[in-house]
């Protein structure tokens, strides 16, 4: 009986494991093309991670000028690639709330919300920073809609929000850098780097806890408190 050749295998980013493991090549096609004296690679692999089984999508670009010579641990010189990578589904660039990933907010009253922070997210993994600023922006605007605010000019929604003391004075300044973020990206095509988008994406979820997930806890907490004071025994007569 002929012996099945070895599965291959390399290292790549698992972003369910959230950190470089192990992975065993599904399928693969490589293509090249030459222009002058460039010769121009690509290749498509379909990986499945070893410990978590996640398939998922690489792409490695590269040239006939990018490689270099590397030593192995026993002093031998192999040649290899700097080559540019993506993956498919992109590797998260910022971690999800844990509320968010146990779609806490997927229900009828908040699923608004829920597809406005998904695709915002998305827009972060996919490097879209134009995009994201103005879907945090939107993402605030629902949530103050879900919480009873009638204003629609973002200045007035700020101000109802104190005037209501859903919000603190001492917030405005700090919303109001979300709002005015999310317009210049809308309006005047500013693009955040990756360190605004993760301070605007911070703030925000500040926010949505405090306003909707804090409250929805504290009901959770109160049905489960008078749960616990029916099954208490009563104080004995005369104690």
């Amino acid at each position: 009986m002929a012996e099945q050749p070895a599965m291959k295998k390399l290292e790549a980013h698992c972003a369910r494991c959230s950190g470089i493991r192990s992975c065993i090549v599904e399928a693969e096609v490589k293509k090249s093309k030459e222009i002058e004296d460039t010769v121009y690679y690509e290749d498509w692999q379909i990986l499945k991670c070893e410990g978590c089984k996640y398939t998922f999508l690489l792409k490695s670009s590269y040239n006939n000028w990018t490689s270099r010579p590397v030593t192995d641990w026993q002093g031998e010189v192999e040649w290899t690639f700097d080559k540019e990578q993506k993956y498919w589904p992109p590797i998260s660039k910022r971690k999800r709330p844990e509320w968010l990933i146990k779609r806490k907010l997927d229900t009828e009253d908040n699923h608004r919300l829920y597809e406005a922070l998904t695709e915002t997210y998305t827009a972060i993994d996919s490097d879209l920073h134009m995009l994201a600023g103005i879907g945090i922006r939107t993402s605030f605007e629902i949530t103050s809609t879900l919480i009873g605010i009638e204003a629609r000019n973002f200045g007035q929604i700020l101000n109802e929000l104190i005037t209501k003391d859903l919000i603190k004075a001492a917030d405005k300044d700090r919303l109001g850098a979300l709002v005015n973020a999310g317009n210049a990206s809308a309006h005047r095509g500013w693009t955040p780097d990756h360190k605004d988008l993760n301070i605007l994406c911070e703030i925000l979820e500040h926010f949505i806890h405090d306003a909707i997930l804090g409250p929805m806890r504290r009901a959770e907490l109160d049905e489960h408190a008078r749960a616990i004071n029916a099954r208490v025994p009563p104080k004995p007569k005369g104690a």
